[in-house]
C-alpha cells in the first residue's frame, strides 16, 4: 500500500463533524448531579466506631498470637499503618478554611449522605461503613478462640 493512500485516524477524526444524538420523548437532558464535597460529612461516632473496630481487630490479632515474636512487629506495622491513615485524614479534613460546625448525630441519621452513585440515609451509610470492620472483630474473636484451644 503507498503512502499517498494512507489516511490517519486522526485525519478522519478532523475531517468528521459530530452528530448530536437524537433525544427520546421524556427523557432527562440535564446531567446527574455530582456529590459535593460538603454533602459528604460522616459524623465522628462513626470514625470512632470504625476506628475502634479496627484497633480492637489489631490488639485481639495481637494477644491471639503472642506466643510469636515475628507477630509483634506486624502488629506493629499494622497499628501505625491505621494510626497515620486516620491520622493523617484527621489532619487534611481538619484543614478547611471556614469549615462549617459540624452535625450532631441527629442531623447525620435525618440528612443522610449524598456519595456518587446518589443519596445514602444516615442508618445505611452507617450499616454500610461497619458492617466490615465488626466483622473482622468477630472473626479476630473466632481465631482467638480457636488459638486459646490449641
Amino acid at each position: 500500500m503507498s503512502k499517498e493512500n494512507f489516511v490517519s485516524t486522526a485525519d478522519l477524526l478532523a475531517q468528521s463533524t459530530p452528530t448530536p444524538a437524537p433525544s427520546l420523548p421524556g427523557a432527562k437532558t440535564e446531567a446527574p448531579k455530582l456529590a459535593d464535597a460538603s454533602d459528604f460529612e460522616i459524623h465522628g461516632g462513626v470514625y470512632a466506631v470504625l476506628i475502634g473496630s479496627l484497633a480492637g481487630f489489631l490488639g485481639i490479632y495481637a494477644i491471639a498470637f503472642a506466643r510469636d515474636a515475628t507477630m509483634g512487629i506486624i502488629m506493629a506495622i499494622c497499628g501505625l499503618s491505621l494510626a497515620a491513615f486516620f491520622g493523617l485524614s484527621g489532619v487534611v479534613g481538619n484543614l478547611k478554611p471556614n469549615a462549617p460546625a459540624r452535625q450532631s448525630f441527629s442531623d447525620y441519621m435525618r440528612r443522610g449522605v449524598m456519595t456518587g452513585s446518589g443519596h445514602l440515609s444516615g442508618g445505611g451509610a452507617t450499616a454500610q461503613i461497619v458492617t466490615l470492620p465488626l466483622l473482622l472483630v468477630g472473626f479476630a474473636v473466632f481465631v482467638l478462640v480457636y488459638t486459646a484451644g490449641l
